[in-house]
C-alpha cells in the first residue's frame, strides 16, 4: 500500500498480477489467498513495474498484438491490427489476431468501445493511458517508423473523404513515421479545419508542427511562405502580436532566402499591419517602406498599395500630416485601377479618416460620397461581401462625424449582408460599431445589449483580439452607467493579457485600457488603484504620443483626483503640479486641438466640460460651473448627444 501511493491502478494491476500468478485464486462467491506463496512474491516498485511484468506474462501472439495496437493509439481499429499484423515478419492471420484481442479484453488490458467510427471495425480503448505508454514504450525502436507508416496508410485509406477529420492524427503517424512532407501537408490540413471550427489554439499549433517539418526542406521555401503568412495572421487575430511578428520577419527571410520580392513585401506588410496595433509607429514606417520599395521592384501593386496606406499611418501618427496624406493619396490612385473593391474601400476609408484628424473636413464630404457609390455599384453587381465592407466603412466614417443615425443605418445594412454570408467574425465587429454608436451619443444603455451579443460571438471564435476591443468599449458603457463593479470585470481581463509583456508588448488602445479600470476602481472607492491606472494611462499616451489618448488619459487623472480631492494630493508630472481643474483643463485643451477642433471631437470637448462643471460645483465656484456646463450643452445639442453624470 506504502508503494502504491494513492493510486488504485497500482493496487489493482497487482492484484491481477498476483491472480496470474496463482497466489490469489478469484472463485465466482470467494477470493482465497495462498499464503505460503507470499514469501515467493516480489512487489513492483511501480506501477511501471507492474504493467511490464503484466506484459511479460502475455503469449507471444497476444504481447505483439498488443505492441502493434499501442503504435495505433490509445484508441485503435482491429482491421488495423490484422493489417499489422498479416504483413508482420512473424505474420499473424485474422483468425490469430481476433484470439489474441479476445484475451487481451479478458485479461482487461483493453476493452471494446461501443462506436469505431469506421464502418466494418471494432475500436478498442486501452484500459489506463499509462498501459497504452508502457506498451508502447516496449516497442523495438527500428519497428516504429514501420509500424507508424502502416497506421497512417490505414487512417489515410478508411477516412477517404473525411481525412481532414482525422488529419492530426494520420500527420502524427507520418511524422513518427519519418515522412516529413506528407506530415507537413496534413497537419496543415489539420490547422485549416481547426480554424474553421474557431479552434485558434489547435489551428496555431499545427501550422507551427508543420512548419517545423519542413524547416530543413529549402525546396519547400514557397510552401513555408504561405504556411508563415498564415500562421502569422491567425497569431495577429490572437493579439500575440510579439509571436506574429517574429513569424513575419522569419518570412521575410525566408522569402530573401529564396528570392521572392512579392512575398518579402508582404511579409514586411504584415509585420507593419502588427506594429500599428503595438503603437510602434517607428517601427511601422520602416517595414511599410520596406514593403514599399520590394512592392515596386515586381510591379506587386495591391501589396504596394497596402504598404502605402502603412506609410500613411505611420506618418500620420508621428506629425508628417502632408507626406501622409500623400502616401494614401497615391495608394487611392492605384487602387482605382485594381479590380480589388475591398483594398478600394480601405484607401477611401483612411483618406477620410486622416482628412478627419487634421480638421479638413471638405474633401472627407468628397471622399464619403466616392465610398457611398463604391457601395452602389457593389451592390448593383452583387459582390455582397465588398458590399459589405463599403457600408461599415460608411458607418464608420459618419460615427467619426457624429452622424450617429446614419451610422446605425449602414452598420444595420452591413450586418444584414454579413449574416447572409454567415461571416461571424464581421457581424461582431459590426454590432461592436454599432454599441459605440450608442455610447458615443450618450445611451450606454443600448449599447451593453450590442456589446454583450458581441462578445459572445468572439468568445465563441476565439478570436482574442476582438474580444480585447470589445470588453474594452463594454467597461466603457458600464462605467457611463455607474456599474463599476461589472466594468471592471470586463476590463481586467484584458489589463491582465496587456501585462504579459511577452505576447503583446503594446497595443495602442492600452492607454484607453488602463483609464477604464482606473474610472472602475474609482467608481467602486478603491482611490489608490484608481490612481495607479490613471497614472499608467497617462504614462502610455505619452509614449505613444497621441494628443486624443493623451487627452483621455488627462480625463481619467482629472476625475480620480476630482473624487478624491481630499485624500489625494495634487500631482506632479514634468516639474509640473495638476490638481483635478489642471487635469480638465489641460483635457480640453487637447481635445480641442485634435481632429481640428471640429465635430469628430466635439463629444470629447463636451464630455470632459460637462465633469469638469460637475468638479467646480463641488468645490463652490458655481460661476465657473456655469460657464462649462453651458458650453458643454451647446456642444451636446448640436451633435445630439446625452450627457451623463459621473
Amino acid at each position: 500500500l506504502q508503494r502504491a501511493e494513492g493510486n488504485p491502478f497500482y493496487v489493482e494491476e497487482l492484484i491481477k498480477v498476483l491472480i496470474e500468478d496463482g497466489v490469489i485464486i478469484a472463485g465466482e462467491e470467494k477470493w482465497q489467498l495462498r499464503r505460503n506463496q507470499l514469501t515467493e512474491v516480489r512487489v513492483p516498485p511501480n506501477i511501471t513495474s507492474v504493467l511490464q511484468g503484466r506484459l511479460d506474462r502475455l503469449t507471444h501472439m497476444e504481447r505483439v498484438t498488443l505492441q502493434r495496437a499501442a503504435v495505433v493509439g490509445r484508441v485503435f481499429w482491429d482491421t488495423a491490427v490484422f493489417q499489422m499484423n498479416a504483413t508482420a515478419e512473424d505474420p499473424l492471420d485474422q483468425n490469430q489476431t481476433r484470439t489474441a484481442l479476445q484475451a487481451l479484453e479478458k485479461r482487461e488490458l483493453i476493452f471494446q468501445r461501443q462506436s469505431s467510427g469506421f464502418a466494418g471495425t471494432k475500436a478498442y480503448l486501452f484500459k489506463h493511458a499509462i498501459l497504452h505508454q508502457v506498451t508502447y514504450e516496449s516497442v523495438l525502436l527500428r519497428a516504429r517508423p514501420i509500424y507508424h507508416k502502416q497506421v497512417a496508410d490505414w487512417l489515410a485509406k478508411q477516412s477517404g473523404e473525411r481525412i481532414a477529420e482525422y488529419a492530426s492524427t494520420i500527420a502524427e503517424h507520418y511524422e513518427m513515421a519519418e515522412e516529413k512532407s506528407t506530415a507537413a501537408e496534413l497537419y496543415e490540413m489539420a490547422a485549416q479545419r481547426a480554424q474553421d471550427a474557431f479552434n485558434m489554439e489547435m489551428a496555431t499549433l499545427y501550422y507551427c508542427r508543420s512548419l517545423s517539418l519542413l524547416t530543413e526542406m529549402s525546396h519547400y521555401a514557397l510552401w513555408q511562405l504561405r504556411l508563415q503568412e498564415d500562421l502569422g495572421q491567425l497569431l495577429l487575430r490572437q493579439a500575440r502580436l510579439v509571436e506574429a511578428a517574429q513569424t513575419f520577419m522569419t518570412m521575410r527571410f525566408t522569402a530573401e532566402e529564396d528570392g521572392d520580392l512579392l512575398l518579402q513585401a508582404r511579409a514586411w506588410n504584415g509585420l507593419a499591419e502588427v506594429q500599428k496595433y503595438q503603437a510602434d509607429y517607428v517601427s511601422m514606417l520602416d517595414s511599410a517602406m520596406q514593403a514599399e520599395r520590394v512592392a515596386w521592384l515586381v510591379n506587386a501593386e495591391s501589396a504596394w498599395v497596402q504598404a502605402l496606406l502603412h506609410k500613411g499611418t505611420a506618418l500620420l501618427h508621428q506629425g508628417d500630416v502632408e507626406m501622409a496624406l500623400l502616401a494614401t493619396s497615391r495608394a487611392l490612385e492605384t487602387s482605382q485601377r485594381l479590380n480589388e473593391p475591398e483594398l478600394l474601400t480601405r484607401c477611401l476609408q483612411q483618406a477620410c479618416e486622416e482628412h478627419i484628424k487634421i480638421g479638413r473636413y471638405r474633401p472627407v464630404e468628397q471622399y464619403l460620397a466616392q465610398l457611398k457609390g463604391q457601395s452602389a455599384l457593389l451592390e448593383r453587381l452583387g459582390n455582397l461581401s465588398a458590399l459589405a465592407a463599403a457600408n461599415r466603412a460608411i458607418g464608420e466614417v459618419n460615427n467619426r462625424l457624429g452622424r450617429f443615425d446614419r451610422a446605425v443605418h449602414w452598420f444595420l445594412s452591413a450586418v444584414k449582408l454579413y449574416r447572409e454570408l454567415e461571416d461571424q467574425v464581421a457581424i461582431a465587429q459590426t454590432l461592436n460599431l454599432l454599441g459605440e454608436t450608442s455610447r458615443l451619443r450618450g445611451r450606454a444603455n443600448q449599447a451593453v445589449p450590442f456589446y454583450r451579443k458581441a462578445l459572445m460571438i468572439t468568445n465563441g471564435l476565439d478570436c482574442q483580439l476582438e474580444i480585447m476591443k470589445v470588453r474594452t468599449n463594454l467597461a466603457a458603457a458600464l462605467v457611463d452607467l455607474g456599474s463599476c463593479e461589472a466594468a471592471e470585470r470586463a476590463v481586467r481581463p484584458v489589463t491582465r493579457y496587456l501585462e504579459d509583456f511577452g505576447k503583446m508588448a503594446g497595443w495602442y488602445e492600452s492607454s484607453r485600457v488602463y483609464v477604464y479600470q482606473a474610472l472602475a476602481y474609482l467608481g467602486r472607492g478603491q482611490l489608490d488603484e484608481a490612481l495607479r491606472f490613471a497614472n499608467r494611462a497617462h504614462r502610455k499616451a505619452a509614449v505613444q504620443e497621441s494628443d486624443s489618448a493623451l487627452g483621455f488619459a488627462w480625463y481619467g487623472l482629472a476625475l480620480v483626483l476630482a473624487r478624491g480631492r481630499d485624500e489625494i494630493r495634487p500631482l506632479q508630472i514634468d516639474n509640473s503640479t495638476y490638481d483635478a481643474s489642471d487635469c480638465f483643463a489641460e483635457s480640453l485643451r487637447l481635445f480641442s486641438t485634435v481632429n481640428g477642433g471640429g465635430v469628430a471631437s466635439a463629444r470629447d470637448q463636451a464630455r470632459t466640460l460637462w465633469a469638469w462643471a460637475a468638479h467646480e460645483a463641488a468645490i463652490g465656484n458655481q460661476s465657473q460651473s456655469d460657464r462649462l456646463s453651458q458650453r458643454a450643452r451647446e456642444l451636446a445639442e448640436a451633435q445630439g448627444i446625452q450627457l451623463t453624470d459621473w
